[in-house]
């Protein structure tokens, strides 16, 4: 999950629910639960911080920004963590006859009615349709986004000095984003 200061303060002030992964059921199916938020720690960095909550079936009860699913504030909500992870959990979904659609559908149902909403436009529909998209430069997958702000983000993250973005619907570039500037050997 990408974390700012201003959604780290929400965090921590609505009392927001975070959607996380708790392994897997006696099906072998991914078993998402959902906690509210106790509180945060360390940094305001997905790999230097974190959110506490009641714990989960390993006995932990805080985790790294990273790892977080999504989020509901009642104001602000995203899935866009979990939508990166299609290709993890459609191989798992696809095990035991299960489809990626309604999985998705239904567990960003499960985050939006697990706290009442202020901001009426977050929808099922609004969280899960990707706009955006680009192919990372190393193995050329491609990643699906939902806000553009969300693609210029994890764009920094990619090899190379950038990476081309684009419209979902029509496959027009929309712009070039910074990546990392890293370029391997």
């Amino acid at each position: 999950m990408l974390i700012t200061k201003k959604l780290e303060k929400e965090l921590r002030g609505s009392e927001a629910i975070v959607l996380l992964d708790d392994g897997k059921d006696s099906n072998g199916q991914p078993r998402l639960v959902l906690r509210q938020v106790q509180g945060t720690w360390g940094d305001c960095d997905r790999f230097k911080g974190g959110v506490c909550f009641a714990p989960l079936s390993d006995g932990s009860d805080h985790i790294r920004y990273e790892s977080v699913l999504g989020y509901n504030t009642g104001r602000r909500a995203s899935v866009q963590a979990l939508l990166l992870l299609e290709g993890t959990y459609r191989t798992n979904l696809k095990r035991i006859g299960e489809e990626w659609g309604p999985f998705l559908q239904s567990t960003t149902e499960m985050l939006l009615n697990a706290k009442p909403l202020v901001n009426l436009q977050l929808t099922v529909k609004a969280l899960t349709t990707p706009r955006y998209w680009y192919c990372d430069n190393w193995a050329g997958h491609r990643h699906d986004f939902v806000s553009l702000r969300d693609a210029k983000v994890y764009a920094k993250h990619e090899t190379g000095m950038s990476v081309a973005i684009h419209a979902c619907g029509t496959g027009d570039l929309i712009c070039f984003a910074p990546a990392s500037g890293y370029c391997p050997p």
